[in-house]
């Protein structure tokens, strides 16, 4: 999905995006619909030993931590906004319009899981910074506690670290 809007974004080509269209909103719409389910199979998203493997599957009875999950909504949150504001400039506005209301519901999903936000860690931090739900207070909170040491900030995962660092810049640091 994001592959997708990053593409729109760099090139213009709004013929190939509203032909794309439908094929994202299938795949956002199925994770929509399982979000934050604690036995969602997260596969291709880990390899870091805060948020599993990168074959993070309750079906084959992995341990999948719960890090791994917050990290994943923030970043289904974040996709929302993005295709949302895609949609807008491609002219699609009955869809953008479905996706900024999910943007919002997701949103408010996120901040009121009982981990908001003292048990979140590097990644869901990270990610939620991203999405642009957190408060200046859940910000600042995080980056004074787990998003402050540069050793610990580092993930295993150039996919990400690039998240991370995009964090750090939208938090103003």
């Amino acid at each position: 999905s994001m592959s997708v809007i990053n593409y729109f974004h760099e090139s213009g080509d709004m013929d190939t995006f509203q032909r794309l269209v439908p094929d994202v909103m299938k795949i956002l719409d199925a994770r929509i619909d399982d979000f934050l389910k604690h036995d969602l199979d997260i596969v291709w998203f880990g390899w870091d030993d805060r948020i599993g493997n990168g074959w993070c599957s309750h079906s084959r009875h992995d341990n999948c931590p719960r890090e791994a999950h917050l990290a994943f909504a923030g970043l289904l949150v974040r996709v929302c906004k993005d295709f949302q504001h895609a949609l807008v400039l491609a002219n699609m506005h009955l869809e953008a319009q479905k996706y900024k209301e999910t943007y919002r519901e997701l949103g408010r999903q996120l901040t009121n899981v009982p981990e908001w936000p003292h048990g979140f860690g590097v990644h869901a931090a990270a990610y939620a910074i991203n999405s642009g739900i957190a408060s200046k207070s859940d910000v600042d909170f995080w980056m004074a506690s787990v998003l402050n040491d540069p050793v610990t900030i580092c993930s295993f995962s150039q996919f990400n670290q690039y998240f991370i660092l995009q964090a750090l810049g939208n938090a103003g640091y």
